[in-house]
């Protein structure tokens, strides 16, 4: 339900978690940022610079020390080496797509 109100509501839908440098990071859609814990019980709300943080389904990777990060309709890669600082930068132009799923395969 989105009431019509003008207000801004966030929703918590298309969940991503990831491990990195040894803290959980949660990633939802249309969520204004995303959240690291320690522990899975205490949160803290990162507001990211250069992250398309208002776009649906989020997906997130870990490679080689980086996260790399891309949602529904943002038409690009974005990567980090500290996602804890909130600094992302873009690294590719992709096509339009819907609930992208980001793959790495190690073999």
């Amino acid at each position: 339900f989105q009431p019509t109100t003008g207000e801004s509501f966030r929703e918590g839908a298309d969940p991503t978690m990831v491990v990195f440098g040894g803290r959980y990071l949660l990633f939802l859609s249309k969520n204004g940022g995303y959240y690291a814990s320690n522990d899975l019980v205490r949160w803290s709300l990162i507001v990211p610079t250069g992250l398309p943080v208002d776009d649906y389904a989020p997906t997130v990777m870990q490679m080689e020390g980086r996260l790399f990060f891309t949602a529904s309709h943002s038409r690009a890669l974005y990567t980090t080496d500290d996602p804890f600082k909130g600094e992302w930068r873009e690294v590719a132009t992709l096509p339009s797509y819907a609930d992208p799923a980001l793959f790495l395969d190690d073999d």
